[in-house]
Order: structure tokens, then C-alpha cells, then sequence
């Protein structure tokens, strides 16, 4: 049977042959996922702020920095940049916040994403972002498929 990896935030994950990555309750952070659709390898990473403050700050928490180190570490596990395409899942704005900039989040996460996927060339094949609910996703190593399923229990996939 499929063996489940749970993703915490702001955790790299590489996963092979038959497992899945399940992330619980995306809200307002990214769910960045990477697939080699040759090598049948997955990488996923949850994160959660924009963007680092200083240009040498590695924190995964950040979808700048994460994107990158997720992306040159499936290089590193042997996958070819032109098999490489991208899935995003997250990017709501769960809350109405007096403060605009909370309540943007969200938007600014999504944005940044879109930010990195031009920067290091890589295809956007499916997504899933913004609106104000939470989501759940299962990312699929044998197929590259991502099922996902929000709060209020409507499922599909990307």
C-alpha cells in the first residue's frame, strides 16, 4: 500500500515509488510542490511568509528561500531541470484582519510563488490558491497528481 509522509512546516520532503505527502490545514501559507515527471520523484515543501529579510537568511518558513532549496535539492537527488513542473496549493486569506497587511498574507504568499517559478523557469502544472478556506492535500509520487480536499469536505485534484 501507499506509505504516508506527514509535511510539517517548513519541512523539506523528497519522496519516492509509492508514497504520498499529506499536508493538513494549508490556510494562508503555500504548499510548494515539485515533481519529476520522468523520475517519478516528489518534493513538497509548506511555507509560510513571503519572503526572507536578508539575502542570506536560509529559513524554510520563507517561499523564497524554501522554493529555491527545495528546488536544487531534487537536483541534487539526481532530477533534470526541463522534467520539473510545479503545483501550488494555499494562499488563502482565512482571516478579515483591521490590519491589511495580515489579512494579505495570502496574496502576498501566492505572489511570491509565482515570483520563484519565473526566477528558476519552472512550469506551473496545476494549482489551487487563494479564496478564504483551508485545505488539506495529498501529493501522489507514482502520478504527480495532488487531491485535495477543504474544509467544508469538497474534493479534487490537480
Amino acid at each position: 500500500g501507499m506509505k504516508e509522509i506527514i509535511a510539517h512546516p517548513a519541512e523539506l520532503i523528497i519522496a519516492k515509488d509509492d508514497e504520498v505527502i499529506t499536508s493538513y490545514a494549508l490556510g494562508s501559507g503555500m504548499g510548494i510542490c515539485i515533481y519529476d515527471t520522468m523520475k517519478h520523484i516528489a518534493g513538497f515543501i509548506q511555507s509560510l511568509l513571503p519572503k526572507a529579510r536578508q539575502q542570506n537568511d536560509n529559513d524554510l518558513k520563507y517561499i523564497d528561500t524554501a522554493f529555491k532549496q527545495l528546488y536544487e535539492l531534487m537536483l541534487k537527488e539526481g532530477c533534470q531541470h526541463e522534467h520539473l513542473v510545479v503545483k501550488l496549493v494555499g494562499g488563502a486569506t482565512l482571516f478579515q484582519f483591521p490590519d491589511e497587511v495580515v489579512a494579505d498574507i495570502g496574496r502576498a504568499n501566492t505572489k511570491s510563488a509565482y515570483h520563484m517559478l519565473e526566477e528558476l523557469k519552472l512550469p506551473l502544472a496545476g494549482e489551487d490558491v487563494g479564496d478564504r478556506y483551508g485545505r488539506t492535500l495529498h501529493f501522489q509520487v507514482e502520478d504527480g497528481l495532488v487531491h485535495i480536499m477543504t474544509k467544508n469536505k469538497y474534493l479534487y485534484t490537480i
